[in-house]
């Protein structure tokens, strides 16, 4: 199993170099890919109807574990260095394409579809995969609000692929998990060698619980632990020189999630301030703290600002604009305390032991006090959300979980290594202690895993029975009123005659958006719309608009529009006339979304103002003179 004397000895500084990097990074790529394409083999039923595709990638699972527990014995072992070495970043790689991509098998889509947040990446993804230029993924004209890094570089692999956006979520999506754990391992094995392996993959089967719809989380909580370790070993060293490597990596991180997740960055900077006051506290002076924590802060910036900087010049020039709702969201899962500790489950069991080693090793344990620091926060983080809704906002603080999953969950396998070497030190037997670890280790895994994976099937089920882009169902039942909108889309570039990221649309579905890369008078949901665009008085207009009963009368309240009007509409057909479904924000209710009909006048629609298009259950209609448009 472990070594133990290795949890003891003080911990490596080392960092990974480049070629270790790149290549963790291409057995990701690699292992991606062949899991991808393997699991298009599968010819069975699909995940969305019975449990053969679930009980598959059980089994799957349970192999890479056992193989990760093989390992892991063989690197105790030192047996062909290298060639374990290699086989601990396949398997770690492996690990989570296998247990999220299986499932995933016969469907294009990702979890959960494309409902809610899914319609939004998509949309983004799809903005930043026809044009490198950062842009909102929705409106015309304005930069982006949400951190355009992760959907940056995935745009960037469509592009160059050649595969359309909708397609590439799913791989791209399992390539940032997999890229996340074999990083995470090349920082473990810096640190502490003989427990690089366990502790990624107890990190990664940890984040498997909430991060399924949004691996960039998932990805950035994998990788915090190894890189708060570093921070604090780079803050608490006593030396005035600057330990430029480790302050480098960790500003890197920094402007990297800052530039992924702002939720993340605001985490990773209060950790850094615990961390330093902690360290200034130790004895450290204040000169070397403050020189320290301001170089990873600006180097941090640096990289953020290269997302950051349009919106920051555009909300500069527009003091006016409105606030974001971004963090206007109260499920059940953040309307109370996060202690998991006391669930009678594999993950609350994993997660106690990991807070015990913790506060048992706080005085004397490096690993143990950068992981206190970002548990504190963590939960610091959850309470203030609580607390923030008596003033009608939130801190989105059930959003944290992941990084408290993955960080007591790494510590439990500490906690597992300090209790070998107390056993060890009791005169039991090294085989039977051996046997009985390597047992114990793989059943806390592969329970782990199921438990995990058990919590994939609703949002599983939606790839399936959601109809995608192409109009199709994976489940190979009749998709809905979505399968026209292929139709839809090639009337609308047939009337345009425009490139669709120039062309406005106001949809009564808003899949149209997210598949086909129109840009939008209106988001799908409040909480992700950009607070320079006005989302409230643009849904104003909307209803203003609907009360038009005249062409004239309709187009000249377009052109009175203080933003760009939309030049395209695209209704639902009904007898009392043209449907169109504008949502509107409820929170703090759950959901927080609500849909309000409005129905237009097809009078308001003649000719030669408008060209109206009859397309399955929809009507398109289109306006060809628009003088927003002619620009």
């Amino acid at each position: 199993m472990l070594r133990p004397s290795l949890f003891t000895r003080r911990l490596g500084s080392r960092l990974p170099g480049a070629c270790e990097v790149v290549a963790a990074l291409a057995v990701s790529a690699g292992v991606t890919a062949a899991v991808v394409a393997g699991s298009r083999l599968w010819r069975g039923a699909p995940y969305s109807e019975g449990y053969s595709l679930h009980a598959v990638t059980n089994a799957a699972v349970i192999v890479c574990l056992a193989a990760l527990v093989a390992t892991t014995v063989a690197i105790r072992r030192r047996l062909r260095p290298r060639l374990v070495a290699a086989a601990g970043y396949v398997l770690t790689a492996a690990l989570p394409t296998l247990a999220f991509g299986l499932p995933l098998a016969r469907t294009p889509l990702y979890y959960g579809g494309l409902h809610l947040d899914q319609q939004f990446r998509t949309q983004y993804l799809m903005r930043l995969t026809e044009s490198p230029a950062l842009s909102d993924m929705n409106y015309a004209g304005l930069p982006p609000y949400y951190p355009a890094g992760w959907f940056w570089l995935g745009g960037r692999g469509a592009s160059i692929l050649g595969i359309p956006a909708w397609q590439f979520m799913k791989p791209w999506c399992l390539l940032t998990l997999a890229a996340a754990a074999t990083l995470a391992l090349a920082l473990w094995r810096r640190l502490t060698p003989a427990a690089a392996l366990p502790v990624t993959t107890a990190s990664v089967l940890a984040v498997l619980f909430t991060s399924h719809q949004e691996p960039y989380s998932g990805a950035l909580a994998i990788l915090a632990p190894p890189v708060t370790v570093i921070a604090w070993g780079a803050l608490r060293r006593a030396a005035p020189r600057l330990p430029a490597g480790p302050l480098a990596l960790v500003a890197v991180a920094l402007g990297l999630t800052a530039a992924t997740y702002t939720l993340y960055a605001a985490v990773a900077v209060a950790v850094l301030a615990v961390l330093a006051v902690t360290a200034w506290r130790a004895g450290v002076p204040a000169t070397t703290v403050a020189a320290r924590t301001g170089t990873v802060a600006a180097g941090g910036a640096v990289i953020a600002l290269v997302v950051w900087l349009p919106y920051l010049i555009s909300w500069v020039r527009d003091p006016h604009s409105t606030a974001g709702a971004a963090q206007e969201y109260l499920p059940t899962a953040g309307a109370a305390a996060w202690l998991s500790q006391f669930e009678p489950t594999p993950l609350g069991v994993t997660t106690a032991i990991g807070s015990l080693w913790i506060l048992w090793r706080l005085r004397r344990h490096r690993v143990a006090q950068g992981f206190a620091a970002l548990a504190a926060v963590g939960y610091a983080w959850t309470f203030a959300s609580l607390v923030a809704a008596a003033f009608g906002t939130t801190l989105l603080g059930f959003r944290v979980l992941p990084l408290l999953y993955s960080t007591l969950a790494a510590a439990a396998v500490f906690a597992a290594a300090d209790l070998i070497r107390w056993v060890r030190r009791h005169a039991v037997d090294p085989v039977t202690l051996r046997r009985t670890a390597i047992g114990v280790a793989l059943a806390v895994l592969v329970a782990l895993a199921q438990q995990a994976t058990w919590q994939l099937r609703s949002d599983g089920a939606l790839a399936y029975t959601d109809t995608d882009c192409a109009g199709h169902r994976a489940d190979g039942r009749p998709a809905g009123a979505q399968a026209a909108l292929p139709a839809v889309d090639a009337t609308i570039t047939r009337l345009t005659g425009r490139p669709r990221r120039d062309t406005v649309v106001l949809p009564t579905d808003f899949t149209l958006l997210a598949c086909h890369g129109y840009r939008g008078f209106t988001s799908y949901i409040a909480q992700y719309a950009n607070p320079l665009a006005d989302e409230a008085q643009r849904k104003a207009l909307v209803l203003t608009w609907a009360r038009a009963r005249t062409a004239r009368q309709l187009t000249a309240e377009l052109d009175a529009s203080p933003y760009r009007p939309p030049s395209v509409f695209v209704f639902q057909r009904t007898a009392a006339g043209l449907l169109l479904r504008v949502t509107r924000d409820t929170f703090p209710a759950d959901p927080n979304t609500a849909w309000t009909s409005v129905t237009f006048s097809r009078t308001a629609f003649t000719a030669p103002d408008f060209v109206l298009r009859d397309v399955g259950p929809y009507t398109v209609a289109y306006r060809p003179h628009a003088a927003a448009d002619a620009a």
